[in-house]
């Protein structure tokens, strides 16, 4: 089956980081000269491209939130992610340094393979729940593969206090996403949002970001549609019941090799597989799909892959995983970077198309803990937000004063004002940053307004705080 629940799931996997933790930071690591010869937080910014996973499967665990926790995320379940580095011997060389290393003397070449070698290393540290002390390696790994806390806050708040339509038409930006629960509550319950996402760190992205996003935007909702007409159930029902045993359950897979076998059967009769090379192959496929006693196991081409993974990425759900064609598509709503902030505030300005269009919502967990790491967030977030305007849940100016909108639409206007939400704990013990830190730093500055819109009652101190113009 596609997908299985209740596995036996050992507590030594588990890989939700609770109120009760901090990240502690690993300081001694081994070729640390080589690593922080030059500005620690120097990581060089790329956009990273959406793709389908080449994993025969793929493990998610629930995060469940909201009042009565009635919602439900799925996040890739850290052992998935080791496993998959198991069995990659050796990490690529970024495509972003293929032109210097043309020209690079081999002193140069030798100096980035031990790097990109370290950072294996690292990555692997890291994903050992037996490691204690590898939360972060300060300049390398920066805490983006646990979901921490502080990003289940952000949600929370999000779907307790505003309409989904508020954020309609709008353009948002995670910083230091990770796990990027609150992109994923955003892009879920919206049809129009647009939404970047930026870590650190590169495999942070492409092994949790970007499968977490196609998780609960493509995946999921597609299943629930295949294993529909597979059983030859009505359509109306399936994706109710599906979502109903979904949030039942804490774990689940999804078996990639029968979702794109299904998605090519159920694609057969559109026209725009009529000039497929291996239409005799999709027949077959067809074929041993449509037949239940069948026994035989089909490989799909490298071809049948591709167009399976293309079709998937150009679908579209409404939020009962019903197809919509009014929705965008997830490759158009989305876009993934990884670099240090100051890094990617500079391939913003370098990049037209994304200087001429800042965000009208910027979001951020957890990424305070550093003060030498917050004036370069704090830069981020200057060169980032849109200026103030007011706009109507359906992307028109709206020339009403603040005064004149009633009780009832408030929750539709209230997150219309460009913002920054930025949620954290309130002190990092054992490190140097702080929200005091961080408020002094933007009250200094004198350019937003700083407000604390929610603050935890119970176990370790947490707060959000809502940013704005002056």
């Amino acid at each position: 089956m596609s997908f299985r629940f209740n596995f036996n799931e050992s507590s030594d996997l588990e890989d939700f980081a609770h109120s009760s933790d901090y990240p502690c930071s690993k300081e001694k690591t081994p070729n640390s000269e080589l690593l922080h010869s030059t500005n620690t937080y120097s990581q060089p910014c790329q956009e990273c491209p959406i793709f389908m996973t080449e994993q025969s499967s793929l493990l998610f665990n629930s995060v469940r939130y909201g009042s009565n926790k009635m919602h439900v995320i799925y996040k890739r379940n850290l052992s998935d992610v080791k496993i998959q580095l198991a069995f990659e011997d050796e990490v690529a060389i970024p495509s972003s340094s293929s032109n210097s290393l043309n020209n690079a003397d081999e002193s140069k070449v030798n100096e980035l393979t031990d790097q990109l070698n370290f950072s294996k290393l690292s990555l692997s540290g890291v994903l050992d729940s037996n490691t204690v002390d590898s939360d972060l390696i300060k300049g390398i790994y920066e805490g983006g593969f646990k979901t921490w806390e502080c990003s289940v806050d952000l949600i929370d708040y999000f779907s307790e206090n505003f309409k989904n339509e508020g954020f309609e038409h709008k353009r948002i930006l995670e910083l230091g996403c990770g796990s990027s629960l609150p992109s994923l509550h955003i892009l879920k319950n919206t049809k129009t949002t647009i939404v970047h996402l930026q870590d650190y760190n590169e495999h942070v992205i492409n092994y949790i970001t970007i499968p977490n996003v196609l998780a609960n935007i493509c995946l999921i909702p597609y299943f629930s549609i295949i294993s529909q007409k597979k059983d030859g159930k009505a359509i109306e029902d399936q994706g109710e019941t599906l979502s109903l045993s979904l949030d039942q359950e804490s774990l689940i897979e999804i078996d990639m090799d029968e979702l794109r076998g299904a998605t090519l059967f159920n694609s057969l009769n559109k026209t725009e597989l009529s000039n497929c090379n291996a239409a005799s192959d999709l027949k077959t496929t067809s074929d041993v799909y449509d037949n239940s006693t069948q026994s035989e196991y089909y490989e799909l081409s490298d071809l049948e892959v591709a167009k399976a993974n293309e079709i998937i990425l150009s679908q579209s759900f409404d939020n009962n995983h019903k197809l919509d064609a009014n929705q965008t598509c997830i490759k158009d709503r989305t876009k993934f970077f990884s670099g240090s902030w100051d890094s990617f505030t500079k391939y913003r300005t370098q990049h037209e198309e994304l200087s001429s269009q800042k965000y009208d919502i910027i979001l951020t967990s957890e990424t305070i803990y550093d003060v030498d790491s917050q004036h370069s967030l704090y830069k981020c977030l200057v060169e980032s937000l849109a200026k103030s305007s007011l706009k109507s849940s359906n992307g028109v100016n709206n020339t009403q004063s603040n005064t004149d909108i009633t009780n009832k639409d408030i929750s539709l206007y209230s997150n219309d004002e460009p913002a920054i939400y930025l949620a954290a704990k309130s002190v990092y013990f054992g490190l140097s940053g702080s929200i005091l830190t961080f408020k002094k730093y933007v009250e200094s500055q004198n350019d937003f307004k700083v407000e604390r819109v929610w603050k935890s009652n119970q176990g370790i101190q947490r707060e959000i705080l809502k940013l704005t113009w002056k």
